[in-house]
């Protein structure tokens, strides 16, 4: 399912039980949950993993990573830290199939949320 639809009554409005309908993407609701996994919602945050090599930002890119997946979205050396585009990003990877790239924060939110879909 895309989206998620939460109705609500609206108060004080002249029409009785009109509804405001607000759609929530649920992949958006899970990168952020993947976001608070890596990286504890931090877009400044860089960390040296097992591998030797640094990941930064929101979802904890590696730089070889960032520059191959992020090219057709901009990415550079110089933007790795800008969340926005790591969200983007990792969509894209994500939506490729890709969630082996956050290998244990992607089991975690797939527990709590179900799988990236």
């Amino acid at each position: 399912m895309l989206a998620w639809i939460i109705s609500l009554v609206m108060v004080g409005t002249p029409l009785p039980f009109s509804e405001l309908v607000i759609k929530l993407d649920v992949k958006d609701i899970w990168i952020t949950k993947l976001a608070e996994c890596e990286s504890m919602g931090s877009t400044t945050i860089r960390i040296l993993d097992t591998n030797g090599k640094y990941s930064y930002g929101l979802l904890m890119f590696q730089m070889k990573t960032w520059l191959f997946y992020g090219k057709k979205f901009g990415a550079t050396r110089e933007n790795i830290y800008d969340g926005e585009l790591q969200r983007k990003v990792a969509r894209k990877i994500l939506d490729d199939g890709g969630w082996r790239h956050w290998w244990t924060c992607s089991k975690a939110v797939t527990a709590k949320l179900g799988a990236y879909e």
